[in-house]
C-alpha cells in the first residue's frame, strides 16, 4: 500500500486515530443526552473516552478475527459488521463503567446487569455502523493522499538505499534481516503479512498491489486474503469442502472453494501433489 500512502500520509491509525477524537469533540460539543453535566472538561474525556476506546477495540477485534480461516472467507463487508460488532460487545462493560463514574449511578432497583445489557444495546449499532463506515472509501478502492509541494530533483537527498534493479517494491519495506524470497502473503485489513525462509513481516500494502509486483507464473491468488508461491508448496489437501497448502515453512494457506479447481490444475501442471 506504500504506492499509495506515500511518506507523510496517514497511516491506518493515524486516521482512526482522527476520526475518533474528531467524533469525541463533536459529541462533547453537542451534549447529547447521557453526557455529564459537570462541565466542559469531564464531558470531553467522557466522549473522547467513548470514541477512542471502541474505535481501538473494532481494530483489535478485527485483526483477532483475521486470525481465522472462516473469517478470511467472508465479504469484507461482513467481516467489517462482524468485527464492528465484537468490538461493541467488548465495549459496552467499559461505557457502562464510564457512565458510573462520569454520568450518575442506576437508578435504585436497577441491577448492574440491567444497566449493561442496557449499554450493549445503546452502543452496538453506532459503534458497528460506525466501524463500517470509516472503512468504507478502503473497501470501495479509494484512498488518501496529501498533497506535497514538489521539490527540484537538484535539491533532493541522493537514496540512502537504493532498491536493487527487478526486485518488487514491496520486499524493500521489510526489515533488511527478513527479505528474500515470498514464500506466502496474507492480506490483513490494511496490511499485508509477508513470509520469506527469513522469517514473516507486517507491511503496509495490499495483497493486489504486491502480486502485481511479482513476476507472473511465480505463485497463485489461493484466496481473496492468501497468495502462495508454487515453488514452496509441498501438500495440496481437501477436508470435504475446505481445502489448504501446506507450505515450505510449515504454514497452511487456505483455498476458496472458487479456487480449488483453478490451484489443482495449477498444481498439477508443476508436478506437485
Amino acid at each position: 500500500m506504500r504506492a499509495v500512502f506515500r511518506v507523510g500520509d496517514p497511516t491506518p491509525w493515524k486516521y482512526f486515530l482522527g476520526i475518533s477524537i474528531a467524533l469525541g469533540v463533536l459529541f462533547a460539543a453537542l451534549g447529547p443526552e447521557g453526557t455529564t453535566k459537570n462541565g466542559v472538561i469531564p464531558a470531553l474525556v467522557q466522549w473522547l473516552a467513548q470514541a477512542i476506546i471502541p474505535m481501538a477495540l473494532c481494530i483489535a477485534a478485527h485483526l483477532a478475527l483475521h486470525q481465522s480461516a472462516t473469517f478470511d472467507r467472508l465479504n469484507p463487508w461482513l467481516k467489517l459488521l462482524a468485527s464492528g460488532c465484537l468490538g461493541a460487545f467488548l465495549f459496552a462493560p467499559i461505557a457502562y463503567g464510564i457512565d458510573l463514574v462520569l454520568v450518575e449511578w442506576p437508578a435504585p432497583g436497577v441491577s448492574h446487569l440491567a444497566g449493561w445489557l442496557e449499554e450493549l444495546g445503546a452502543v452496538l449499532v453506532p459503534v458497528a455502523f460506525t466501524w463500517i463506515a470509516i472503512n468504507a472509501p478502503f473497501q470501495l478502492g479509494y484512498s488518501l493522499r496529501r498533497e506535497v509541494a514538489a521539490v527540484p530533483e537538484a535539491s533532493l537527498p541522493p537514496p540512502s538505499q537504493p532498491a536493487p534493479s527487478g526486485d518488487p517494491f514491496f520486499l524493500g519495506l521489510l526489515p533488511a534481516t527478513k527479505r528474500g524470497e515470498v514464500i506466502h502473503m496474507k492480506s490483513e485489513l490494511h496490511y499485508l503479512s509477508v513470509a520469506t525462509p527469513k522469517g514473516q513481516s507486517l507491511i503496509l500494502y495490499t495483497l493486489r498491489d504486491a502480486i502485481r509486483e511479482l513476476p507472473p507464473g511465480t505463485g497463485i491468488q489461493t484466496h481473496r486474503s492468501y497468495w502462495a508461491n508454487l515453488a514452496h508448496i509441498k501438500h495440496f489437501e481437501t477436508d470435504g469442502r475446505l481445502a489448504t497448502l501446506t507450505m515450505s515453512d510449515g504454514a497452511k494457506v487456505p483455498v476458496s472453494r472458487s479456487k480449488v479447481g483453478e490451484v489443482k490444475a495449477t498444481i498439477g501442471r508443476t508436478g506437485k501433489s
